[in-house]
C-alpha cells in the first residue's frame, strides 16, 4: 500500500475502482469495497407549520432520495437542509438504495420556501 506524508504522519492512500454521477448524485468505490456516495436536491415549495401539540414548524411530509448506486447493505448517511434556521429530522433507517425518510424543521414557519438539501452516504459496494 503507498502513502501520502502529511505533517509528519503517513495517510494510507486507497485505490478508486470506480467514480461516476448520474441524475441521483455522484460515488466513488474503492478496491477495499468502501463506497461514498453524494448528492444535492433543490426541494420547491417547501411550507412549514406546527402541528397540533407542536411548538416547531415542521414539513408535512417525509421525503427520501434515491442513491446513485446500490450498496450492499444500508449505509451511514447525512442529511442536511442548507438553508438558515432549518435542519433535518430523520424517521427510519437508509435502505440500501434510499436514504432515510427525514423531514425539514425552521425556526419559523415558512412558506413556499426552497431548500437546498445535500446528502452524504457511506458504506459498502462489495
Amino acid at each position: 500500500m503507498s502513502s501520502l506524508g502529511l505533517n509528519s504522519k503517513l495517510l494510507p492512500v486507497k485505490s478508486i475502482a470506480e467514480s461516476g454521477s448520474n441524475e441521483n448524485g455522484e460515488w466513488i468505490k474503492f478496491a477495499d469495497g468502501t463506497m461514498i456516495c453524494w448528492g444535492v436536491r433543490r426541494i420547491n415549495g417547501i411550507t412549514t407549520s406546527i402541528a397540533s401539540g407542536g411548538n416547531i414548524p415542521k414539513t408535512g411530509t417525509l421525503t427520501r432520495f434515491d442513491f446513485p448506486v446500490t450498496f450492499i447493505s444500508p449505509p451511514n448517511v447525512s442529511i442536511n437542509a442548507n438553508r438558515h434556521g432549518a435542519w433535518v429530522g430523520y424517521a427510519w433507517t437508509a435502505s440500501m438504495t434510499q436514504t432515510q425518510e427525514y423531514t425539514i424543521y425552521t425556526d419559523t414557519a415558512v412558506s413556499n420556501q426552497y431548500f437546498d438539501v445535500t446528502w452524504t452516504a457511506i458504506g459498502r459496494w462489495k
